[in-house]
């Protein structure tokens, strides 16, 4: 079995110069995945809370 070395900073280079497509890809995704979310995908599950506030002289709900 040979072993072969792997060039740190030639594979950083090379990723660099692809990065413009990778924020690319991840802004599509980001965009589809909000589409989906806020437009397409019916919400199941409602969530309603309640506050209360006290104070020494009255009560405020």
């Amino acid at each position: 079995m040979e072993n072969e070395e792997i060039d740190l900073r030639k594979l950083n280079i090379y990723y660099l110069a692809k990065i413009k497509y990778i924020i690319i890809f991840i802004l599509i995704f980001m965009t589809i995945g909000n589409l989906y979310t806020y437009i397409i995908k019916e919400p199941l599950y409602e969530a309603t809370s309640t506050l209360g506030l006290a104070t020494h002289d009255r009560a405020i709900t």
